[in-house]
């Protein structure tokens, strides 16, 4: 449930990044134009040439987490009880995340996410889930066997559409949107990968825009994505009712999306976060083939400190090459909107 939560999470953090530029140095200028504009330019040219590419990006996440927190566990004098007991917490946690996608106009997408843990257990298996957009619906499987869930998202683009002004027919970055996220831009040392030459551009995000734009996201997003968790809940919590478990658990409360807006708005108000990105724009194509991610988040809650750091390496490759999707029928599909949710 817990990766489940995350993966929604990300969606939202994948939407907004796929908006992301900067604002230029104005005194450097490559053929004549200044970073930002660069970039601009290399949006502009996928958008007016390309209709399809295929992207791998590769993630390394190092979580740290200190401190402590109450946990509760069965009295042993007295069946049926619980007892709260404060339980140290020292961990420190390596994920490898594997994606691979492909795009197509004007707004088709398709990943596959591979999660594992490095040091994992030989008996224990990699996560996988899929993600398919198309026309503002989005479709999400976990598992080899689960259905799909699916979910209109065109409230929630177009609330995303008034914040940050980004128009879903185009894949890339407006002037606009450079300011609204207090972006900086500067070239770095061009560059050679196998036999090509690269621009390089490195942008700085400005954290406190980032976070006010994602506050503003917040009450938007868990009208739809909310319903995704409680519905997850309520099938999680059916299908243990089945099975046997002879090991005495707390009943929990259940989840809503008052209680999940509430957590993320707490967890965005106590967080710092850290993100550069590094551009490798082809001389020839003026497309960006390349992109190098940092992120660092800092937070704080309760008695608990966590640190995490990732590094990415994402890939766009076969421009205008032929795209194959996955086929959904109408059996495969659990339609989160026809869910009587409370």
């Amino acid at each position: 449930m817990k990766n489940r939560k995350i993966a929604l999470f990300m969606v939202l953090i994948f939407i907004v990044s796929m908006t992301i530029t900067a604002v230029a140095q104005e005194d450097i200028t490559k053929d004549g134009l200044t970073a930002s504009e660069m970039l601009i330019k290399a949006t502009n040219t996928f958008n007016n040439q390309y209709t399809t590419c295929k992207f791998s990006n590769t993630t390394n996440v190092n979580t740290k987490t200190t401190g402590s927190m109450n946990i509760k566990k069965p009295d042993p004098n007295a069946e049926g009880k619980f007892i709260e007991e404060e339980q140290k917490i020292d961990e420190n946690t390596n994920m490898v995340i594997l994606q691979e996608g492909i795009f197509e106009k004007p707004e088709k997408i398709y990943v596959k996410t591979t999660i594992s843990l490095k040091d994992m257990p030989q008996e224990q298996k990699p996560q996988t889930s899929e993600t398919f957009m198309d026309k503002g619906i989005m479709y999400i499987k976990s598992g080899e066997n689960a259905k799909w869930i699916k979910i209109d998202i065109n409230p929630l683009m177009a609330e995303i559409k008034k914040i940050i002004g980004n128009d879903r027919a185009n894949v890339g970055m407006t002037k606009e949107q450079m300011e609204l996220f207090g972006m900086y831009a500067t070239y770095d040392e061009d560059t050679v990968i196998d036999g090509k030459e690269y621009y390089v551009i490195n942008v700085n995000m400005d954290s406190a825009a980032l976070k006010e734009v994602y506050n503003k996201l917040i009450n938007k997003m868990f009208d739809q994505l909310g319903k995704v968790i409680e519905q997850t809940e309520k099938i999680k919590t059916e299908k243990s009712t089945t099975e046997t478990n002879p090991v005495q658990t707390e009943e929990k409360p259940k989840m809503n999306k008052e209680v999940l807006m509430q957590q993320m708005k707490e967890m965005f108000s106590k967080m710092n976060m850290n993100i550069t990105y590094k551009y490798y724009i082809n001389k020839e194509t003026k497309l960006y083939e390349f992109i190098d991610i940092t992120q660092t988040m800092d937070m704080t809650m309760d008695k608990l400190h966590t640190q995490t750091t990732s590094s990415s390496k994402c890939k766009y490759y076969d421009f205008n090459k032929e795209v194959t999707f996955p086929v959904i029928n109408a059996d495969d599909i659990q339609d989160m909107n026809q869910s009587q949710l409370k």
